[in-house]
């Protein structure tokens, strides 16, 4: 993923910026970051210049001198810099024909105060796009990973890419902050090594991490201090888990059963999924496509949503309750406010219109596989 001009605006560091022209190239792609304040030398310059360079300048040389100040910003156009930070100190806004062709041209222009060290912006404008660069090959290297061809061999090679201390025993963690992730990544990212030492990388938009330990109890533990650490910065967030693993070459099953326990973040009642208690969902999920599924649900489903339809029993929601409950007609009564006569008598019915009313068992297993299925194709 690119680093863009709207990502360096998101830092804490440049929090009052101005754009003054160009608001519509804030997507424009960062390729270098360079301090410019020579004299302009357009022979000099066009051997230096590139696509993507982000400038940072005062203008100081030109300040007094409007034509060569329009030149500046005509040849920064021409050569397609991704655009241009002004420190404010000489310049505090600029004429009329260079916001015009900036407007024009997509070309941003940004005003930023000038007690903010330039060395600092362009420090964490080159972190920002060595890190994409990190993460591009990091990407690389999971699907690499994922590869079903991989060899045990080239696995472990691949897997040392990634600098892991690896302890007893590890795992892994697929995440994603649905509202303004890219705003909050980099701060999660910057958490989450500094506060538990624990490296992540983009992977399929969202944030991919490793963690070892030397002790099963630590793993919901460390589980659990990520996601108060994602919580810090939104409640909108869904982490995937894999099991526990010791053994290198299984490293791949253990990436796809945090990306798989993540595939099923809209039926999660919790932030956190766990591949390990997923139960029938990773048999159904992945055949969630198929036509027999939905069959399945409505042969089981159908009867008892006509029924609710023509007598407002409640019995689809009732069952799940019921269910969820481990059968205990008690707990199911009191969750839903209803009496527990009310609650056995909408069991039998449901049981009646199935013809399972001397297979309790069988109802059980049926219909929570119906309901199962039915969050899985996210059927209200």
């Amino acid at each position: 993923m690119a680093i863009r001009i709207s990502n360096l605006l998101s830092l804490d560091l440049l929090k009052g910026a101005k754009i003054i022209a160009g608001k519509n190239g804030l997507n424009n792609e960062i390729k270098r970051v360079t301090f410019n304040d020579c004299p302009f030398d357009s022979t000099l310059n066009s051997k230096l210049i590139r696509n993507g360079d982000l400038y940072i300048n005062s203008f100081y040389i030109v300040k007094d001198s409007t034509e060569q100040l329009i030149n500046f910003f005509k040849y920064y156009i021409e050569n397609e810099s991704a655009g241009v930070f002004i420190i404010d100190e000489y310049l505090k806004e600029l004429p009329e024909e260079i916001i015009s062709m900036a407007n024009a041209c997509n070309y941003p222009i940004i005003l930023i105060d000038s007690n903010i060290p330039y060395a600092e912006i362009i420090t964490a404008a080159i972190s920002m796009v060595l890190f994409d660069q990190y993460d591009t090959i990091a990407e690389r290297k999971i699907n690499d990973i994922l590869d079903p061809h991989i060899t045990a061999e080239e696995m472990i090679e691949t897997v040392k890419y990634f600098n892991i201390d690896f302890k007893a025993y590890y795992s892994a963690i697929f995440t994603k902050v649905n509202h303004h992730f890219l705003e909050k990544e980099t701060l999660i990212r910057n958490d989450l090594k500094n506060m538990l030492n624990i490296d992540s990388y983009k992977y399929k938009n969202g944030l991919m991490a490793f963690f070892s330990y030397d002790h099963v109890k630590k793993y919901k533990l460390i589980v659990s201090q990520i996601s108060n650490l994602i919580s810090k910065y939104s409640s909108d967030y869904k982490i995937g888990v894999s099991n526990i693993f010791s053994d290198i070459t299984e490293f791949n099953t253990c990436i796809n059963q945090c990306m798989s326990a993540y595939s099923l973040y809209d039926i999660a009642y919790s932030n956190i999924i766990y591949y390990n208690t997923l139960n029938i969902y990773k048999i159904l999920y992945p055949i969630k496509d198929k036509l027999f599924l939905k069959e399945y649900m409505l042969e089981i489903l159908g009867p008892l949503t006509k029924y609710d339809e023509n007598h407002k029993l409640d019995l689809i929601k009732t069952i799940a309750i019921y269910i969820k409950n481990d059968g205990n007609y008690k707990k199911t009564a009191h969750e839903m406010a209803q009496h527990e006569n009310t609650i056995r008598y909408r069991i039998s019915v449901a049981k009646k219109i199935l013809n399972f009313e001397d297979n309790h068992f069988g109802f059980i297993e049926q219909v929570s596989i119906a309901l199962k299925i039915s969050k899985i194709l996210n059927v209200k």
